[in-house]
């Protein structure tokens, strides 16, 4: 069963579209790192770490759901067998992920890509996507960077982007914050209501 966090008419349900193993170990990804931080790291998330030293990644997406009203989602993952993001070998699940949480794929009417990176846009590229009529949102600082790459598919799609230039108010108390740095156009997105908030961030 899905995990599901409600905060007011909000419901955000975490979604596992694929795990597999990192391709380095992660003391070469990040060389900086002490031997104190990856004892933090360990205990904070015991099962991240692979016998051979790697990081074993879990490809998650959320679904933010007001009241019994439409979807909106927070990255699409790996995508199918063949999809750029299937770097991770094995390919992503997130369309049974969502009939599991009681969601259809038409229910989805919006999805936040919070960076371009390839294990996150899977199910929203067109020769992929179970979600056709979803508007696709994403920064302008992405949408330049990626376009060598993915300017005859994803971004070619017009009609779908939703270009935005930092921050911005989606409605239904989602809202999407710019966060620099892992990518020149990430994005956090931020969930609230009167008496709650959270904030949902993906790398």
């Amino acid at each position: 069963m899905p995990l599901t966090h409600t905060i007011g008419d909000l419901t955000v349900i975490a979604l596992d579209d694929a795990e597999a193993a990192h391709f380095d170990r992660r003391e070469d990804a990040i060389p900086a790192a002490t031997q104190r931080d990856w004892a933090a790291a360990d205990a904070f998330d015991p099962g991240a770490l692979t016998a051979d030293g790697r990081w074993w990644l879990r490809f998650r997406s959320f679904a933010i759901r007001y009241g019994d009203g439409p979807v909106t989602l927070v990255d699409a993952g790996v995508g199918p067998a063949g999809a750029p993001g299937a770097w991770a070998s094995v390919p992503g699940r997130l369309p049974d992920e969502l009939a599991a949480a009681g969601l259809a794929a038409g229910d989805v009417t919006a999805i936040v890509l919070t960076h371009l990176h390839s294990d996150h846009i899977g199910w929203a590229l067109p020769a992929s996507t179970p979600f056709p009529e979803a508007r696709v949102v994403l920064q302008r600082a992405d949408a330049e960077a990626f376009a060598p790459m993915l300017g005859g598919t994803l971004l070619a799609e017009e009609d779908r982007l939703d270009i935005v230039d930092g921050d911005a108010d989606l409605g239904n108390g989602v809202r999407v914050v710019a966060t620099p740095g892992h990518t020149p156009g990430h994005q956090c997105v931020i969930v609230s209501v009167a008496f709650g908030k959270a904030v949902y961030r993906t790398k």
